[in-house]
């Protein structure tokens, strides 16, 4: 968890040091809706939090999902997806009518 706009520090060029090691990421910020939060998303960033927020935040439940929702990403990234899958996945897949796919 870091605040990145910090006097001797560029947020951005942080989170492309930190991205690589493929940890979970949680950033503060002034405003989630902001510039900076919206390419740190880009970037790799699991999660942004807005610092007037922060205090009417269950960090601990933030880490813990943050934590799995990476780990997760990290699996689907690393999987290796096979026709059989889909062919598993039909049961569950609705297609609209026009839909001749599936």
């Amino acid at each position: 968890m870091a605040n990145i706009n910090l006097v001797d520090s560029n947020g951005i060029n942080t989170i492309k040091e930190l991205v690589p090691y493929n940890i979970p990421i949680i950033i503060l910020t002034k405003s989630v809706d902001s510039k900076l939060c919206h390419e740190a998303t880009q970037l790799g960033v699991d999660k942004c939090i807005e610092k007037l927020n922060i205090v009417n935040t269950n960090l601990t439940d933030v880490f813990k999902k943050t934590i799995e929702k990476h780990n997760f990403t990290l699996k689907m990234k690393n999987y290796k997806f096979s026709f059989g899958d889909i062919e598993n996945l039909k049961p569950y897949i609705t297609c609209h009518s026009a839909c001749n796919i599936i």
